[in-house]
């Protein structure tokens, strides 16, 4: 799925927010393209794992993401 790495690759470009919390002992990165597409790495020792990636229709998974989005940024 070529745009899992496209979002990857571009984190650094306004079209891509990203944020960081944590999931049990686990800390994930999480990486939202333009609202549509979201992919969750997942930190290791030394290295990122690629832990899910989908797209982000249906209006109740927008609604979820945004909110953990701005309590990440806004505390």
């Amino acid at each position: 799925v070529g745009w899992i790495r496209a979002v990857i690759e571009n984190t650094d470009k306004a079209e891509v927010e990203t944020w960081t919390n944590v999931r049990g002992s686990e800390t994930c990165h999480l990486l939202w393209y333009r609202e549509e597409y979201l992919v969750v790495l997942v930190e290791r020792e030394g290295y990122f794992l690629l832990r899910t990636a989908y797209r982000t229709d249906r209006p109740h998974t927008k609604r979820k993401l945004r909110a953990e989005a701005d309590l990440a940024k806004n505390g």
